[in-house]
């Protein structure tokens, strides 16, 4: 049985073996977690309960069989709380943190957005400071840009 195997290998031609192969892409859909030891095992719990997902034929197409993998980042370790520097708009005075119009006077700004330093909660009724400046060209934490519905691409 061997030798056939080796007979089978010596005929094929040598630049039939040298022809890059096309590589099967497999997707993988991380669930990125900040790391927390308390956590309970994420894998476990995506073994547990990977039927749900699979019962369904459209999640099935969504998510192939072990394509869910757990991920964690790093959080930020006491040291880089502690030695982060403080942003610019921090120390300004209390009567410049608000909401306010773009200099550009885009179709937000112009008919939609309402100037204050405060806003009032639509579930408990409570009214809270805005604690930075805020306008439609304001970059969020999570790396999100406040826009005008107009201006994403689709």
């Amino acid at each position: 049985m061997v030798s056939q195997q080796f007979e089978k290998a010596q005929s094929i031609p040598r630049q039939t073996l040298l022809q890059p192969q096309p590589e099967e892409s497999k997707q993988i859909f991380p669930l990125v977690l900040d790391f927390n030891p308390r956590l309970a095992s994420i894998g476990k719990i995506i073994r547990k309960y990977k039927h749900l997902i699979y019962d369904s034929p459209s999640l099935k197409r969504i998510f192939p069989v072990g394509s869910i993998i757990p991920a964690f980042r790093r959080t930020k370790n006491i040291k880089e709380i502690l030695s982060s520097k403080p942003r610019e708009q921090h120390r300004m005075p209390d009567n410049q943190w608000g909401c306010f119009k773009c200099t550009t006077k885009c179709d937000l700004c112009r008919n939609y957005l309402k100037e204050s330093n405060c806003f009032t909660s639509t579930s408990t009724s409570r009214t809270y400071p805005i604690m930075q400046i805020l306008n439609s060209e304001t970059r969020l934490s999570s790396g999100l840009m406040i826009k005008p519905l107009g201006s994403y691409a689709h």
